[in-house]
Parts: C-alpha cells; sequence; structure tokens
C-alpha cells in the first residue's frame, strides 16, 4: 500500500439530548459502554467512505482500525515507585470487523425503503453487525485495561513528552 494514498477524515457531531439517552439505554440494555456504542458508530460511517473510489460493488468486508480515547486520570495514582506518572493522555487501537462496507447507509435507511417497506433480514443483520463491533470495542478495552497496559502506556507517553521531548519532535517532522 502507497502511504500517499491514504488520507484522514474529520467531522463534528452534537448530538440532541433525546438521542442521546435513547442510546445509553440501548447500550445498557447491550451491556456496552456508551464509549463502545460511539466507536461501533465510527466504524459504521467510516464503512461508506473507505470504499467511495473503488471499482466493486460494495460487497466488500474490511477490518477497521480506530483510535479508542481514554481518560487515564484514573490511572496516574496506580503504584508507582519513582512517582514518576503525570501525564493524563490515552488512547488505544480498536481492530473492529470486518464490516461489510456501506453499513452505515444501510442502518441509516431502516425503516426509509420504498413503499414503507423494510427489509427485515437486512436491518437485522446491519444491527448485528453495529452491535458486534461495540461488543468487540468493550471486550478489547476491558482486556487491555485488566492487563495493567494503560498504566504502562500512560508513562511510556509521560517518558516521551519528558525526555524525549516528543512535542519538539512532532512539530518539526509535522
Amino acid at each position: 500500500e502507497n502511504i500517499s494514498d491514504r488520507r484522514s477524515c474529520v467531522q463534528y457531531r452534537i448530538l440532541p439530548p433525546e438521542i442521546t439517552a435513547a442510546l445509553i439505554k440501548k447500550s445498557k440494555a447491550r451491556r456496552v459502554p456508551i464509549s463502545m456504542t460511539l466507536a461501533a458508530a465510527v466504524a459504521a460511517a467510516c464503512t461508506d467512505f473507505f470504499n467511495e473510489n473503488e471499482m466493486d460493488d460494495g460487497n466488500k468486508s474490511r477490518t477497521y482500525k480506530l483510535l479508542q480515547s481514554l481518560d487515564t486520570r484514573r490511572f496516574s495514582g496506580a503504584t508507582d515507585p519513582g512517582d514518576t506518572l503525570s501525564c493524563q493522555a490515552g488512547s488505544m487501537d480498536l481492530l473492529v470487523g470486518p464490516l461489510p462496507d456501506f453499513l452505515g447507509r444501510k442502518i441509516r435507511s431502516i425503516g426509509k425503503k420504498e413503499g414503507g417497506e423494510t427489509n427485515a433480514k437486512e436491518k437485522e443483520e446491519a444491527m448485528d453487525d453495529f452491535w458486534k463491533v461495540a461488543k468487540q470495542s468493550y471486550e478489547q478495552t476491558a482486556s487491555y485495561l485488566k492487563k495493567g497496559d494503560a498504566i504502562e502506556a500512560v508513562r511510556l507517553f509521560d517518558l516521551g513528552m519528558n525526555v524525549c521531548d516528543i512535542g519538539r519532535l512532532v512539530d518539526s517532522y509535522a
């Protein structure tokens, strides 16, 4: 893969309070945190964009890598004999999928079929894929936290910020 073919996309959205409340309720019913439901929504949206220039029929499935931000403040008080932990930024990669192309479009079209008819099988498959991603995200994050990787990642990032002056390195290579 040619790195010059890679691209990034950022779009900000604000959810109305009633939709947020409904998502929280559905997430609790599915036993996943709302942040993992949002990760699944991001992955579903990606399925609509990362295939638009390809000459296929949209029937491919792909695995997506998402950067999940984590609140690492709770790890700053972890046992650290050198008392060196001070950075509170954190994230981890989630690998989710495989997801079918245009999953986001399929989810958004549920209940909007011509003539008012909804294909029950298509709806069920799209929502199953969505909640599988939320569950995958939750399981990966829980495993990461359980293994203690978050504490080590925070220490490593802090080391990079303080000793290696990673901020200056990022600026100079940007």
